[in-house]
């Protein structure tokens, strides 16, 4: 009798911990935002003149040949990792304003993350930061 007590308050904890907003999935996607950001990064990415070139060069953001190899991050795992890296990359700034959810955009070996809820200052605009694929920081752009 004891172990099925046991067994059930664990797999009720289990599922508590589960369903807790805490740790719902951090991956943003709603189609027109989740549109919008691709096409940004993919404007500085796939960038052929040498104006563009040097944005993307200064924001290192990894080139590649077509705007379509940029692409919207889903997976749970990896937004988890972004939005940790983003929060870290942006400790000085209103840290109240994170939200815990976050757009991820893959270039290349590159990722570009943005939480819209957060705010460096008030009345800012948004702030997206530039990761290598160990959540390093290599730029942040408005």
């Amino acid at each position: 009798m004891r172990k099925q007590l046991l067994s059930i308050c664990v797999s009720l904890s289990l599922l508590l911990i589960v369903a807790t907003p805490g740790h719902a999935q951090s991956c943003l996607t709603n189609s027109d935002t989740a549109s919008y950001v691709v096409t940004k990064v993919a404007n500085i990415a796939a960038a052929t003149d040498s104006v563009g070139k040097a944005v993307r060069d200064s924001l290192q953001i990894s080139a590649v040949t077509s705007a379509s190899s940029v692409v919207l991050v889903t997976k749970a795992a990896t937004c988890s990792s972004a939005n940790a890296a983003y929060q870290s990359a942006l400790s000085g700034g209103m840290t109240s304003t994170f939200s815990g959810k976050v757009y991820v955009v893959q270039s290349g070996k590159s990722y570009v993350v943005w939480d819209p809820s957060f705010k460096w200052a008030r009345g800012g605009g948004p702030v997206y930061v530039v990761f290598d694929s160990r959540w390093v920081k290599k730029s942040t752009f408005i």
